[in-house]
């Protein structure tokens, strides 16, 4: 098995590579693999509450993330430098822990494939 971290640096509506990047975690667990997301930059839109999809031709992220614990991907993670840049704040994300500089670098030490979207 191996443990695979994906992480999301897009927003969620100025292209499919939010959502792409769900699907390529959802895809590898679904396959056994080990899976951890990261959320950070313009990704860390992908998590909130709010998101105005109507209209918009595409999906809703924070749902996408929100169905991952389904499929055993349970380590799901926003940076808080990218949070507070945009004058945001965990509460306003529908899943995810915040992550230091420390927590970041310890997800990309103990896992093996780095995806980036």
């Amino acid at each position: 098995m191996k443990r695979i971290l994906v992480i999301i640096r897009s927003a969620p509506f100025d292209s499919t590579s939010a959502r792409d990047a769900i699907e390529s975690a959802l895809t590898a667990a679904v396959f056994g693999q080990a899976v951890s997301v990261l959320l950070m930059g313009d990704g860390v839109y992908s998590a909130l509450r709010s998101q105005m999809v109507k209209g918009s031709g595409f999906k809703d992220t924070a749902a996408m993330l929100q169905s991952l614990p389904l499929y055993e991907v349970e380590n799901i993670q926003i940076c808080k430098e990218s949070l507070f840049t945009r004058g945001l704040a965990i509460a306003d994300c529908v899943i995810g822990a915040p992550a230091n500089c420390a927590d970041i670098k310890a997800l990309f030490n103990e896992n093996e494939v780095i995806l980036t979207y």
